[in-house]
């Protein structure tokens, strides 16, 4: 790949792709679970530099990642069929917990924070913290205005103030760029491969993420895996 480039060939439209993580399999998702629960974050927050969509830069001007779609791969050779989803982390969504939430607590489907306008009822959050970095997601059933997001389900885990815990947005129905990519990987079919672009309805933001997660991938002939890479263009050539 080229370090200097004449930024007046580069036209709308062009580019050239990467893979995040940086290895010839991705992020792997190892199946243990029977429920959407299982979680992984494939692309962290703040990874994306700058909104998605081709922009020239000045001649010399390193600029951005600009997310174009996810390839994956199944290799669980499933007795069921796998469904997948993959999300946007909305950057700015992102609030902090104001008290321990979760597993433990009195209520474990409440988040405790301080400013709820961000979220809407319906919505689908990514509640995490240091030590469960992958953490889970919920759908809101209702908002106290006051201090908590009330989810559909008990959340698994115990996400803490000390452990820096916060919720993100990363789905909501009624509106198309918040919304979900999903897909679903054949039974008894030990290996599979898709390539998914984005488009504009599912634009990404400066400080934006990716989260996967699965259903069924557990129920495998052998041991099953899903590998996910994000594909994107980081203009620094």
């Amino acid at each position: 790949m080229d370090s200097v480039f004449d930024a007046k060939s580069i036209t709308p439209g062009a580019h050239r792709e990467k893979v995040y993580p940086f290895n010839s399999l991705g992020v792997d998702i190892d199946g243990v679970q029977n429920a959407w629960s299982l979680t992984k974050v494939v692309l962290p927050v703040d990874a994306i530099k700058v909104d998605y969509g081709w922009v020239v830069p000045a001649v010399g001007v390193i600029t951005s990642y600009h997310v174009a779609g996810l390839f994956i791969i199944s290799k669980a050779n499933p007795t069921n069929a796998i469904t997948w989803q993959a999300f946007r982390i909305v950057k700015a969504t992102e609030t902090a917990l104001d008290a321990t939430s979760g597993a433990g607590e009195a209520d474990a489907s409440l988040v405790q924070i301080g400013d709820t306008l961000k979220f809407l009822v319906n919505d689908w959050v990514w509640v995490m913290d240091d030590a469960t970095p992958n953490g889970e997601i919920g759908k809101v059933a209702a908002i106290d205005t006051d201090n908590y997001l009330d989810l559909v389900n008990d959340l698994a885990n115990a996400y803490t103030v000390a452990q820096n815990a916060k919720v993100y947005l990363v789905r909501r129905d009624t509106a198309n760029e918040y919304r979900c990519i999903w897909g679903i990987f054949a039974a008894a079919n030990a290996k599979e491969i898709g390539k998914f672009l984005l488009h504009a309805d599912r634009q990404f933001a400066a400080g934006d993420g990716v989260l996967m997660r699965v259903y069924d991938v557990e129920n495998v002939v052998a041991a099953g895996q899903i590998y996910v890479t994000v594909l994107y263009d980081d203009m620094s050539y």
